[in-house]
């Protein structure tokens, strides 16, 4: 017995056809939605790269660009400038210090009018304002310094019972007057030594005073026979 068989109505057909996997549709860029992307075209990869630049174009860009020299005006720089003036300030400076020692020491404010006016009622600070700042020496130096170099060279016995010294040594004359301290003042070619101590009435103060000039030779010349104007090599007082 045949069996009639059943046709399919088309719409089945359809139906079968329509249940076959759909292509997936493509998103604007070209990927399947839904699916992880495979990788894109070379051309899409080279598209998305940067481009490089020529080899020479980057070693360019990296050296770093010379500043462009400045034109020489053709004056002093700055640094020389300031090299002379801070040089000239420390000339002055030197200069400064200088005159200070010397002052300390006495300078040239001494002179041998000045010498001959050192009276009784002198001090060493009124002296000091006069001469400026003494040097006090010490007796370890007594011995060394000379007033003269004539052998033959004696101080004092003027007087009746006044000691006679017959070492030019500063040492001697504290010894025979009985100095305690000695201060002493040079400038240029003079020296004064004024020596302190007590007297027979107990008064302290300057009791002998010492007055040297190396040059005096060549100032006597100069002089023209005024004797106003003489001064002696060396000359020992009792202050007065």
């Amino acid at each position: 017995m045949a069996t009639n068989r059943s046709r399919r109505p088309r719409d089945e057909d359809d139906e079968d056809e329509d249940d076959r996997p759909r292509r997936r549709r493509r998103d604007e860029d070209g990927e399947d939605e839904g699916e992880r992307p495979r990788g894109r075209r070379r051309d899409d990869e080279d598209e998305d790269r940067p481009r490089r630049r020529r080899r020479d174009e980057d070693e360019e860009d990296d050296r770093p660009r010379r500043r462009p020299k400045r034109k020489s005006r053709g004056g002093p720089s700055t640094g020389l400038i300031l090299g002379l003036v801070f040089g000239g300030l420390a000339v002055v400076g030197v200069i400064v210090a200088v005159v200070l020692l010397v002052g300390r020491l006495g300078g040239a404010n001494i002179s041998y009018a000045k010498f001959k006016a050192i009276g009784a009622g002198a001090t060493i600070e009124s002296l000091e304002k006069d001469f400026g700042k003494a040097k006090k020496l010490e007796k370890s130096e007594w011995a060394s310094v000379r007033y003269t170099d004539d052998p033959d060279a004696a101080v004092g016995g003027f007087r009746r019972g006044e000691p006679v010294v017959r070492d030019a040594t500063l040492a001697s004359v504290a010894q025979a007057y009985g100095i305690d301290d000695w201060y002493h003042w040079h400038g240029g070619s003079e020296d004064i030594y004024v020596g302190t101590g007590t007297d027979h009435t107990g008064r302290r103060g300057p009791l002998i005073k010492v007055y040297t000039n190396s040059n005096a030779t060549r100032e006597n010349a100069r002089a023209g026979g005024d004797f106003n104007k003489m001064v002696p090599s060396y000359l020992v007082e009792a202050v007065r």
